[in-house]
């Protein structure tokens, strides 16, 4: 029994030598070497550049400085105007119920106002082009001879009214009455509306060299601030909607500006061009036809047409 015992070990010992390889295990410095060479082949001991160069990072970050400057003023601008007409209101408000209720007596302490603050009235008219001019009128001025000076501003003849910031029309009864009645003293901001006979706009305002110039400039700010690089934004400013603009394709152009901001609230320049473009007739497209064959070639003329 012993010898058996004996026996078996020296067959479980034998083959366990049979196993072992006749080659040399590699050592860990061996192993060490083998990954670092193939890490880092020769060649490359140095990682590759990752990202964009200092320079590119300080452009874009001062193109995004200016865009945010530039909204930061616009937004600014809009807000006193929008302020100044509130306190007019509520001056002419509050003034008209004062006198009609308590007149205030003879012998009032407060000084009466300056006359020169009451005599003229700072009047200024917003085109529909986006230009803007500023003039000044004697308070006692009828706004019949506003509505004559707008009418000569106008690139062409079609009616229009004026419109008191934020929403107040200028209605055909007070254009009898002076700027002092009707509460512009001592300034007020028109807004010029060209309307057809259903009081809708019938074909895109005229676009001038300001108005194109400050309409880019306000869609390429948006593409920054929506996260575009500045070529990116300079290219879809000036290679898409410029032309687009220029050509006076009104539907395409409105397209664009809804693809690229969808429900993103627009700067003035822009804002006022969409709701025209809004409010502009939509052109009736003629029924297909009703035979299979004349109606596909119709459909390849129209992509054809499209491809040229």
């Amino acid at each position: 029994g012993r010898r058996a015992v004996r026996s078996w070990r020296q067959d479980g010992s034998n083959r366990k030598k049979n196993l072992v390889s006749p080659f040399p295990l590699p050592s860990p410095s061996t192993i060490h070497l083998f990954l670092l060479a193939s890490t880092n082949p020769a060649g490359m001991d140095k990682e590759p550049g990752i990202g964009i160069s200092e320079d590119q990072r300080q452009q874009r970050h001062r193109e995004a400085q200016e865009a945010a400057r530039r909204q930061g003023e616009e937004r600014k601008r809009i807000e006193a105007e929008i302020k100044a007409d509130r306190n007019h209101r509520r001056a002419r408000t509050s003034g008209g119920s004062a006198a009609a209720t308590s007149p205030p007596p003879a012998t009032a302490a407060a000084a009466p106002p300056s006359p020169a603050a009451s005599a003229t009235c700072a009047v200024q008219l917003c085109l529909p082009g986006g230009q803007r001019v500023r003039e000044e009128y004697d308070s006692g001025t009828p706004l019949s001879q506003v509505h004559a000076r707008a009418a000569t501003l106008l690139e062409h003849e079609e009616e229009f009214s004026l419109v008191c910031l934020p929403t107040t029309p200028v209605t055909p009864e007070m254009l009898q009455i002076s700027l002092r009645d009707a509460g512009f003293c001592p300034g007020v901001s028109l807004t010029v509306k060209p309307k057809s006979a259903e009081g809708v706009v019938l074909q895109p305002p005229p676009v001038g060299a300001e108005f194109e110039a400050a309409f880019v400039a306000e869609v390429s700010a948006m593409l920054s601030d929506v996260g575009l690089l500045g070529w990116e934004a300079e290219q879809w400013s000036n290679l898409l909607v410029r032309p687009q603009l220029k050509r006076g394709e009104l539907l395409q152009l409105r397209a664009t500006l809804r693809y690229l901001f969808g429900s993103r609230p627009l700067p003035p320049v822009v804002r006022g061009w969409c709701q025209r473009a809004d409010k502009a007739p939509r052109p009736k497209r003629p029924p297909p036809p009703k035979d299979p064959a004349e109606r596909f070639l119709r459909e390849v003329d129209g992509i054809g047409g499209g491809l040229r």
